[in-house]
């Protein structure tokens, strides 16, 4: 018997518990990336407030994978998707936002050495804790979620499937797809950071991946109109 194009989930499959983390999750990861993870006051007597967004952009670059996250694992796109790249998806995102979250971390320490060594006080916030609370509940939804699919719908890879996985018609879409991603995420940052100052660059990384997941359909249209259209309508 063929098997199914698409998996079979219920309706109200964005209730199930893990999903819901990872919004949770999310929010909180957000919002406390944009309040002060460092305050104390510097070697020159003055207040030191530093939030995720500032410096390398820890916090930005969670938000980012946070999105990334949420939009995997409440889109029926993807919970009904076979195809075994999506359903390990939100494990990957996952083990990115516990790397992003080490990193982070590593910043702030290195960053507060800083500002002692110049003389200054300051300390981490809660809100840095909130962060890494938020980023964990994430990763950690992310990588269960991927586990109770395998337990629940068998193998990721049949016999055949990897083979067929790299047919043309299916690697030139997915090439398109993240050419355009690329190409819409990359135009927008470019247009922020040329237009506006430095500091607010990091303001337009939402518009950013807006412009990505844009340019990633179209992208993907595109590749399956090449691959699918006969030769005289090209």
């Amino acid at each position: 018997m063929e098997r199914a194009a698409y998996l079979d989930v219920p309706p109200d499959f964005r209730r199930q518990p893990l999903r819901l983390a990872v919004a949770v999750g999310f929010v909180v990861t957000a919002v406390a990336s944009v309040l002060p993870w460092i305050e104390g006051t510097s070697g020159f007597g003055g207040p030191v407030a530093i939030n995720g967004l500032a410096g390398p952009g820890d916090g930005g670059f969670l938000i980012v994978f946070g999105i990334a996250l949420a939009v995997v694992v409440l889109g029926r796109w993807a919970a009904e998707s076979r195809a075994p790249v999506v359903r390990l998806l939100p494990a990957l995102l996952g083990a990115a936002i516990v790397l992003t979250l080490i990193t982070a971390h590593r910043d702030v320490a290195t960053e507060i050495r800083g500002i002692e060594f110049e003389g200054g006080r300051v300390s981490t916030t809660p809100y840095l804790w909130a962060a890494t609370g938020g980023a964990l509940l994430m990763a950690s939804a992310g990588f269960w979620l991927v586990v109770f699919d395998r337990l629940r719908h068998g193998p990721w890879f049949r016999a055949g499937e990897v083979r067929a996985a790299f047919t043309r018609s299916n690697v030139v879409p997915v090439a398109t797809g993240v050419g355009g991603a690329l190409l819409g995420f990359g135009v927008v940052l470019f247009v922020g950071a040329r237009t506006f100052e430095s500091e607010l660059v990091l303001a337009f990384v939402v518009v950013a991946i807006i412009g990505g997941i844009v340019g990633g359909w179209a992208g993907y249209r595109i590749g399956r109109w090449l691959v699918m259209a006969p030769p005289e309508r090209r």
